[in-house]
């Protein structure tokens, strides 16, 4: 056994034997990392995908020129060490090679999908199904794990058909490939029972006493087995009851009668203002104490003609010389 092993490293060094490379279980839409497995320095890369080996990228070792094939949603790292799949899809699954010189490392790529349906809320006593799917080939091998770690399927869904509270917890999907393994994890939640959703509107209700005593029931109380609803606080809208909605009607009401009243008085009072301010404006009439009592008055226009000249000084000194000499005279 150990001869056919060291035989089998004797080939695969010269090239003649692929080694098998490592086996990658992603979900749908991660990002994925492809290691080659060896360390590459001055080396001629070659990446291929699928079994015809179409060519992914092809790398001089020496000039480092790169030779692109027809994959563009495939990055090439670190000279060609790593592929990286920014979005695993539907369409990148499968076989990767990389060729290092003449030595070839092959890689597979998995997408795994596990769900719960109808989904991870499940009903007491009602089904459910577990479903963890594998794209790729071939295929793998999967298996369910219950909850504690009890196998229950050797395959990749589970039929819950009554569901119990046993049911409820971390279901685990184990994978397993040529020595590589691969959990998925999903949660069962189980409910007893459905949740309460309040009436959309108001419903007439009785109010509901108990059989073998005089007290009456609250609400939410139950008797055999069956929800009371205590309908002694009357019609209710929205979880509020009836008197609630008038009272917050009234004080809304009288809100906006006080908001008209406040908008009233404002106008009124501007009114008022701009009233004074016109009466302070105009001219009051004058008291009879308050009369001008001027002596001059005002004179009038000259009459009409000739106007008169006035004596110069000469007559006039010569009047009055005359007028002396007759006193004299006398």
């Amino acid at each position: 056994m150990k001869t056919v092993f060291l035989f089998c490293a004797f080939l695969s060094a010269l090239g003649l034997v692929p080694l098998e490379g490592i086996i990658l279980f992603v979900k749908q839409g991660a990002s994925a990392q492809i290691n080659c497995g060896v360390k590459i320095k001055n080396q001629n890369v070659e990446w291929t995908y699928g079994d015809q080996k179409s060519l992914i990228v092809r790398i001089n070792g020496r000039s480092g020129k790169q030779t692109k094939g027809n994959i563009p949603n495939i990055q090439v790292k670190r000279s060609g060490e790593h592929l990286e799949i920014p979005s695993v899809g539907g369409g990148d699954v499968g076989l990767y090679t990389c060729k290092v010189d003449s030595a070839e490392h092959k890689h597979r790529l998995y997408i795994v999908t596990a769900s719960v349906t109808p989904s991870s809320d499940v009903l007491l006593g009602t089904a459910a199904s577990l479903h963890c799917q594998v794209t790729g080939e071939p295929k793998p091998k999967v298996e369910w794990l219950r909850p504690g770690g009890g196998l229950t399927e050797s395959s990749g869904q589970v039929q819950l058909s009554d569901v119990t509270l046993k049911d409820a917890g971390d279901w685990t999907c184990r994978i397993s490939k040529d020595g590589e393994t691969h959990q998925e994890i999903v949660n069962v939640r189980v409910q007893s029972s459905k949740p309460t959703v309040p009436p959309s509107g108001p419903k007439d209700v009785s109010v509901t006493r108990c059989s073998n005593c005089s007290t009456v029931l609250q609400p939410g109380e139950t008797e055999g087995g069956e929800v009371v609803v205590h309908g002694h606080g009357g019609l209710s809208l929205w979880g509020l009851s009836l008197w609630v909605w008038i009272a917050v009607g009234a004080g809304g009401l009288v809100l906006i009668l006080l908001v008209v009243l406040v908008v009233l008085m404002q106008r009124r009072n501007r009114r008022m203002k701009r009233r004074g301010h016109k009466l302070r404006t105009v001219r009051q009439p004058l008291k009879p104490n308050e009369y001008c009592h001027c002596t001059n008055r005002a004179v009038g226009p000259p009459p009409k003609g000739r106007p008169r000249e006035k004596p110069s000084p000469v007559a006039k000194q010569q009047h009055s010389t005359g007028r002396s000499n007759v006193g004299s005279g006398r």
